[in-house]
């Protein structure tokens, strides 16, 4: 796809190595609804209430935890 020839690379050596990556260890995530509990606090939510993932929080639409992972791109 790179060199524009239409295939999928069958390894990183046809395409220069694969990309390094940064990785960090996982928030902490008491309830297990995929939010981070600091973010739920700094937003107002129970990071003890696995329901409140989908709640609407600002009406605006978006689930809380649309909100939550639209605001890991922000960083």
């Amino acid at each position: 796809v790179k060199k524009g020839t239409g295939k999928v690379p069958d390894s990183q050596d046809e395409v220069g190595g694969w990309p390094s990556l940064n990785s960090f260890p996982a928030l902490a995530d008491r309830d297990k609804d995929g939010m981070a509990d600091e973010w739920e606090t700094a937003n107002g939510l129970n990071p003890n209430d696995a329901e409140d993932r989908n709640e609407d929080r600002n009406s605006d639409g978006f689930t809380n935890l649309e909100e939550y992972v639209n605001s890991l791109t922000q960083k």
